[in-house]
């Protein structure tokens, strides 16, 4: 039931903020004891059932999606995801850990510092790529979809508007999701034993998510990224510190 609540809070809001909610569930495992290789696969089987959730039902009530020139970026989140799930094959926990305590970190500051940023258009088609490649990385790596370093390349670097920046975040963690989870398999890590309590939640969340995110503010959208963002870095310091 524990595992259900996580992941229906988690994927709520990964729905309207864009994160796709591995941000909450990989920590919150990992805080809970449980090994960085099922916390990582757990999550990113969240996030991929999550993404596709959410978008699907964008479409089928007709809310206008924005996915603009995305193919680029999602085709190097893609190729991304399978070096970064690749890469944690060779960790040991306790790294990873402290990357995504460096990661969440480097995260707030730019969300922080957002209004210092002039947002920008990039059209430029390898830098594109190479954008979408760091992104798909970090979801990879960490299990977290990508979602939350996208939503901040979607903002400064594509000039889209937060709550533009949730739906198309969500699309491309969606792909570089799936992407991690073709290589957690061959990596060993396909552990399937909490999704039969996380995917239910997963879903319930992104169906909650979308009805809270047409009553949503756009600063609300990024204080609540910031929050998601400093639980992750408290939760990931406490797991680092017991481990």
């Amino acid at each position: 039931m524990l595992y259900f609540l996580v992941a229906l809070f988690a994927s709520a809001l990964g729905s309207v903020t864009g994160i796709g909610g591995g941000l909450i569930i990989r920590p919150a495992l990992t805080t809970m004891g449980f090994d960085v290789g099922l916390a990582t696969f757990t999550s990113a089987a969240s996030v991929f059932v999550m993404s596709c959730f959410s978008i699907v039902t964008r479409r089928v009530w007709r809310t206008d999606i924005k996915l603009g020139s995305l193919g680029l970026l999602a085709a190097g989140s893609i190729a991304g995801a399978f070096v970064g799930a690749y890469i944690l094959s060779f960790l040991r926990s306790v790294t990873v850990g402290i990357l995504f305590i460096i990661f969440l970190t480097v995260i707030g500051a730019l969300l922080v510092a957002k209004k210092r940023f002039t947002a920008r258009s990039i059209s430029s088609p390898l830098l594109k790529i190479g954008i979408g490649l760091v992104v798909g990385v970090t979801a990879g790596l960490f299990g977290i979809g990508g979602g939350l370093m996208l939503m901040i390349a979607l903002m400064y670097l594509f000039g889209s508007k937060p709550k533009e920046a949730v739906v198309q975040s969500l699309f491309v963690a969606m792909l570089a999701s799936a992407a991690s989870l073709v290589q957690y398999v061959i990596n060993g890590f396909a552990d399937f034993s909490l999704l039969v309590y996380v995917l239910p939640g997963s879903i319930l969340g992104g169906l909650f998510g979308l009805f809270m995110s047409k009553r949503m503010q756009e600063n609300t959208v990024i204080m609540l990224l910031l929050m998601i963002v400093a639980a992750g870095i408290v939760s990931q310091i406490f797991f680092v510190v017991t481990y």
